[in-house]
């Protein structure tokens, strides 16, 4: 909860859409939505100073640096913040989105051994980077992509790894 809600101050709107009409139609206002909406729908946005003291932009490079330097402060889930990165070149404000999969399944496991397919398609083909890309989102920097990749190995299925 943010502190203007609990003060009664603050409005706000459902996802990304929600929040860019509450902002349009509030004068003086300020919000915050995804890049790739953003960039999709020509929001205009603001640089800010980021906690090295450098004035940095948001596009794929700065939250890939965001990414970069907490890559070492994963949990066991593969669960990190990344608010507030020490890099020069890092966005403030960055944040992922994840997915969530069972590393132990019981059920199909050529649903589960397509799935894995999949999602080491998207973190490893240089086409699925591109699609990520032009779409305004950024791509796992190596460093935590590798971490991803180790985790997928180690998916089962009736208690057997994943082919892969």
């Amino acid at each position: 909860e943010w502190p203007v809600d609990a003060a009664g101050n603050g409005i706000g709107g459902k996802g990304n859409p929600g929040v860019a009409a509450a902002v349009q139609n509030t004068p003086n206002s300020i919000g915050y939505v995804e890049l790739s909406y953003a960039l999709s729908n020509k929001i205009a946005y603001a640089s800010m100073i980021n906690k090295s003291g450098a004035l940095v932009v948001a596009n794929g490079a700065s939250i890939e640096s965001a990414m970069s330097d907490f890559a070492n402060s994963f949990t066991d889930k593969l669960t990190n913040t990344i608010v507030d990165a020490p890099g020069a070149g890092s966005w403030p404000i960055a944040g992922y989105t994840y997915i969530i999969l069972h590393t132990a399944s019981s059920t199909d496991c050529v649903k589960t051994q397509k799935l894995l397919e999949y999602i080491r398609w998207s973190l490893t083909d240089s086409g699925a980077a591109k699609l990520a890309t032009d779409l305004g989102y950024s791509v796992l920097p190596a460093s935590v992509q590798g971490k991803v990749l180790d985790t997928l190995g180690k998916v089962t299925c009736n208690g057997a790894a994943v082919p892969q």
